[in-house]
């Protein structure tokens, strides 16, 4: 009988090529591969489940997925900053990428709803 473990490797090792990110397995049995270890993956997995809506209903669509790991990623890099300094800095950063008409001092003042 198949292992299903190995059908999910496989599709791991796939994506990982395609995407051109580097993929290290940690072996079974094992907790870590050299700096790469189990409880930092469950770590951040954790932190994605909690940025997730916990209703099924307001999961978002897969088409949105990319956007959800992008604000995620940012809120990690920003982690240390209050919050008020967070809504600076993103205001600023969507301002400035997406080259709007209105400058920054104007957005600024918009409430966020």
């Amino acid at each position: 009988m198949d292992n299903p473990n190995q059908h999910t490797g496989l599709f791991g090792l796939m994506i990982a090529k395609q995407e051109k990110v580097r993929h290290v397995q940690i072996p079974s049995g094992e907790h870590s591969n050299g700096p790469f270890n189990l409880g930092a993956v469950n770590g951040i997995h954790s932190q994605i489940e909690k940025m997730l809506p916990e209703s099924a209903e307001r999961l978002p669509a897969t088409k949105y997925l990319n956007q959800y790991m992008a604000l995620f990623i940012w809120l990690w890099q920003h982690k240390g900053l209050p919050l008020a300094d967070k809504e600076l800095l993103l205001k600023r950063t969507i301002a400035n990428s997406y080259n709007y008409a209105e400058s920054y001092d104007k957005i600024k003042v918009r409430p966020i709803v």
